[in-house]
């Protein structure tokens, strides 16, 4: 995936929650798993997978952060 597409693919993202993030890559993951998929579309799903897990992941961990914030822990 190059920086072009995963850009795009950011600013697609950015303006949803975390549960549509989640349907999202259950809609990845299903389209991966029909046997007549295309090896490159499949691969391009997988990357476009693995994107989409470390944005949630950086969503997950920001929010996190700020429940510590929030509960008086660390900043």
């Amino acid at each position: 995936m190059n920086t072009d597409n995963k850009t795009m693919i950011l600013d697609e993202w950015k303006d949803k929650n975390l549960e549509e993030l989640l349907e999202k890559l259950e809609d990845i993951s299903q389209a991966m798993d029909h046997e007549d998929t295309p090896l490159e579309e499949a691969f391009a799903k997988y990357q476009e997978g693995v994107a989409l897990v470390a944005y949630c992941n950086q969503k997950i961990e920001k929010v996190e952060h700020e429940i510590k914030v929030l509960e008086g822990g660390q900043a």
